[in-house]
């Protein structure tokens, strides 16, 4: 298998994402279907320094640190790769400045000016990004976002939206992101010899929530249920002595849990971080599911 090869098998859910017509798997509703579109302006990089930001939270006079790796200095193409949901909208997935024609084979996480290798990731509060070059800086007053905010409105596509405008010595590229606030992550793509292909920034609607469960047949033995599975995620299990249909979970606020019958459920209460969950009777096979976040996992392409 050739470098390429062993790389395509472990590559993140953005790289196909720019394929339009690629379909991205997910639990409930019909597959993701991706386009990709181009910005209509070009991103100029008079110094190579680019920086990233939702733009309604960036100090144009005092832009953030850029990026610690510089590009290439030149005119580059900006594109959007949308994620269609069918009846649940369209949102930009990734956004990515592409530098040179050929394809990326591997990521890095691009760290910013002054920070470790991991901390790529910016908020984005008004749900718009952007991509500029530290030398648009400039003044920028509240008449001038406020009409931004019109020109993006004006670009609105269905469920994406863009906007370029003149700041300082270049220029700002901006686009809606995802789906509503969240943040966006950004990895250098690069070629078989280490070349920068792009610059994406993932705004994690390629990615999908995974959670892990364990099952517990009831009733439940009387006092704390001793298991290392809950000890390592610090959820206590206790069961009654005098009711055999109740229990009481503490836990993080993480943490979700059901009956495998749900019918059986005769109520449950909150007091502070202790919930008491009752059920009308035990029956064969009923058991107590409990369920907690394990972060996310990339979507897989179909």
């Amino acid at each position: 298998m050739s470098r390429s090869e062993r790389a395509a098998t472990d590559l993140p859910p953005f790289t196909a994402a720019f394929n339009a017509g690629t379909r991205f798997a997910r639990e409930h509703g019909e597959p993701i279907e991706m386009s990709t579109q181009q910005i209509g302006e070009f991103l100029r990089v008079p110094s190579g320094r680019v920086v990233v930001g939702d733009p309604g939270l960036i100090d144009f006079a005092a832009p953030p640190p850029p990026f610690a790796r510089e590009t290439p200095v030149g005119v580059f193409p900006v594109e959007l790769a949308l994620a269609d949901f069918g009846y649940d909208g369209t949102g930009v997935a990734c956004a990515r400045v592409r530098f040179a024609a050929g394809p990326a084979v591997r990521w890095e996480p691009a760290p910013f000016v002054g920070r470790s290798a991991g901390e790529s990731v910016y908020e984005v509060f008004h749900d718009i990004g952007c991509f500029f070059d530290a030398a648009a800086r400039a003044t920028v007053d509240e008449a001038t976002t406020q009409f931004w905010g019109e020109a993006m409105a004006h670009n609105r596509n269905g469920g994406w939206m863009w906007h370029v405008a003149e700041v300082g010595g270049a220029n700002v590229v901006m686009f809606s992101t995802g789906r509503g606030g969240g943040c966006g992550a950004s990895y250098w793509g690069l070629d078989e010899q280490g070349g920068l292909v792009e610059l994406v920034t993932d705004f994690g609607l390629l990615h999908e929530p995974v959670s892990e469960q364990i099952e517990l047949s009831l009733p439940l033995p009387h006092g704390e249920l001793v298991h290392p599975w809950l000890a390592a995620r610090g959820i206590s299990v206790r069961g009654l002595q005098w009711a055999e249909t109740v229990v009481i979970l503490r836990g993080p606020k993480e943490m979700g849990f059901y009956l495998s019958e749900p019918r059986m459920v005769a109520g449950q209460r909150w007091t502070g971080d202790e919930c008491r969950l009752e059920w009308k009777r035990n029956t064969p096979g009923l058991r107590l599911v409990i369920c907690v976040s394990a972060g996310t996992r990339p979507r897989a392409p179909l």
